[in-house]
């Protein structure tokens, strides 16, 4: 099952979660709501995950940029934007990531680094 994340910066925002969330009730998608304050990634972690973005893009010689809007919309989980009284979701940038969330991210940068013969080794507790 994969996880949508959605953080909210002010209560404008609020009506066009519920409109999305009832959307996907009327789906028959069934929800699992969490509600909390919104953790945020270590410095060195988000620091790590740039270097091995950059590793892998200098592997590949794919463009660093491509790569990260990859792996975001990929695997990273979403954020909604709302314009007026529509809405869309969108990956969130990787500086609003949560601990658990850059974690996740690293693991599937590294796990496609080694796939592509790149050997990329997270140091400490990241």
């Amino acid at each position: 099952m994969r996880t949508t994340s959605y953080t909210l910066t002010s209560q404008k925002q609020l009506p066009a979660l519920i409109a999305h969330l009832n959307a996907l009730l009327e789906l028959g998608k069934g929800l699992r709501i969490q509600v909390g304050p919104r953790p945020t990634r270590s410095r060195e972690q988000l620091a790590f995950l740039h270097v091995a973005v950059r590793q892998l893009a200098e592997h590949t010689g794919t463009g660093e940029t491509v790569l990260k809007d990859y792996f975001k919309a990929e695997y990273g989980p979403k954020t909604m934007l709302t314009l007026g009284t529509r809405y869309t979701e969108m990956p969130k940038s990787w500086a609003e990531y949560s601990n658990q969330e850059a974690s996740e991210m690293l693991e599937h940068v590294i796990r496609t680094a080694a796939e592509c013969g790149l050997l990329i080794q997270a140091e400490g507790n990241l």
